[in-house]
């Protein structure tokens, strides 16, 4: 098969075979028996019967070459439709592995810190009531009763800011 994956085009180009084998045969037919009796070859001429059947050839050739053509057209689309498609297919697999590899990159970074071990350290480090002071603010004690806020800030050596949950669980280390 010409076209493996188009069975149109291949049905529309063996029927214009066909129709050439066809043709040739009565052509073949036509001659013999123009040549197997004398009285045909005087009385009925030939090339009348033949320019004839050439004629109306010509017409169905046109006809086949005109829908090979655009089914050519069609092939030729869907093709570039498919590799159209297969290129985004792998550019699209192609972020996906590029996607999961920096996050493997990003996973490992995180799973080799040792937050626990580091906050213990740093707990271990402060002194024992150091803050309660602020605890004891109205500007605090206004914040944690409000519905409204959920960000405290305070400023100081460095700026902090937490959500209210996290902030009252600082309140039992103290």
């Amino acid at each position: 098969m010409i076209f493996s994956k188009h069975a149109r085009i291949n049905e529309m180009i063996s029927q214009t075979y066909l129709d050439i084998i066809e043709l040739c045969a009565e052509i073949k037919v036509m001659i013999k028996t123009q040549q197997k009796s004398l009285i045909k070859r005087t009385v009925q001429p030939l090339c009348g019967k033949i320019e004839n059947k050439l004629k109306d050839a010509e017409a169905r050739f046109r006809t086949h070459t005109k829908n090979v053509e655009k089914e050519a057209e069609l092939c030729h689309m869907l093709e570039a439709s498919e590799s159209r498609e297969l290129i985004l297919r792998n550019k699209l697999q192609e972020e996906k592995k590029n996607k999961a590899e920096t996050r493997r990159k990003h996973c490992a970074l995180l799973s080799s810190i040792n937050t626990a071990q580091k906050h213990e350290k740093v707990r271990n480090m402060r002194h024992r009531h150091t803050g309660n002071w602020l605890f004891a603010t109205t500007e605090y004690k206004s914040w944690m009763e409000s519905k409204v806020s959920s960000v405290i800030c305070c400023y100081g050596g460095l700026p902090l800011c937490m959500p209210r949950s996290k902030f009252a669980n600082l309140s039992r280390y103290s």
